[in-house]
């Protein structure tokens, strides 16, 4: 099964000042990535020197399940940065940011390192991660500059 790599990405961004003391900026954040294949773990027997049982691996052998091994990443976020100045010794800056993210990934290979057993087989075995996170940041502060 041939790897393969499929990804878009998006990161708009736009400020709005509707006076000199004031800015509003929105954030958005969109990736979205696919891939199939997965690292192999081949022993040295088949790959480097042949095997005393079967020669070499074929050079697109795959040790995964086809239509199984992928991985899969989605992240979103936005976020706005408002920003206003009361005058030169008080200021406030308000950031808040929602992100979501989501992450498939399955996989399956040989254990053991790769090495086989009796110099035919592999053991195989299957694994699966599906966590989903999403996640508010709120940031306020004031800043103010004190004259003696």
């Amino acid at each position: 099964m041939p790897n393969y790599i499929h990804q878009l990405s998006e990161w708009p961004a736009f400020t709005w000042k509707p006076s000199e003391n004031t800015s509003l900026t929105l954030l958005a954040n969109y990736f979205d990535m696919k891939r199939g294949g997965s690292e192999q773990s081949l022993p040295i027997s088949g790959t480097m020197y042949p095997n005393p049982v079967g020669g070499y691996l074929p050079r697109q052998f795959f040790l995964g399940e086809p239509g199984w091994n992928e991985e899969r990443i989605k992240n979103t976020s936005v976020a706005y940065i408002f920003d206003h100045a009361f005058n030169e010794s008080l200021r406030v800056q308000s950031t808040t940011r929602f992100i979501s993210t989501e992450s498939d990934y399955k996989t399956t290979g040989a254990t053991n390192s790769g090495v086989l057993v009796n110099n035919r087989f592999y053991r195989r075995n299957a694994a699966a991660s599906i966590p989903r996170r999403r996640a508010i940041d709120d940031l306020t502060c004031s800043r103010s500059r004190i004259s003696p």
